[in-house]
Order: structure tokens, then C-alpha cells, then sequence
């Protein structure tokens, strides 16, 4: 079963994950970048991204 926050591998030592704030960078460099209607897709249930895709299409200008 996955569940939210499962991982289906270990990161090296020296490795990391993005953080919400990079991840709010790479979001509104795509929003910025893409003609047209941009759309995610990912869980209703991680608040702390939808909240991430949210203050990038703010910040795009974007719905």
C-alpha cells in the first residue's frame, strides 16, 4: 500500500529533496513558460503542495 509520504527508494547521504519553496521556483518558471491552460496533478491531501502550486499560479497570474 502507498500512502502520502511513502518513498519508494532511500536518497544517498548527500542528497535531498526539494524543498516547498524550490519547488514553488520550478512551478513558476513552468506557469511562466507554458501558453495556455497549465495543469497538476498531485494530492488533495498534501496541503503544503497544493499550497506551493497555489502561490506559484498567484504569483503568474494564473487561476
Amino acid at each position: 500500500m502507498l500512502m502520502e509520504g511513502s518513498s519508494l527508494g532511500r536518497l544517498a547521504e548527500d542528497q535531498a529533496f526539494p524543498t516547498e519553496e524550490a519547488l514553488e521556483e520550478v512551478f513558476v518558471g513552468m506557469f511562466r513558460d507554458t501558453p495556455g491552460m497549465a495543469l497538476v496533478a498531485c494530492s488533495a491531501q498534501n496541503i503544503d503542495r497544493v499550497v506551493t502550486v497555489y502561490r506559484a499560479a498567484k504569483r503568474t497570474g494564473r487561476t
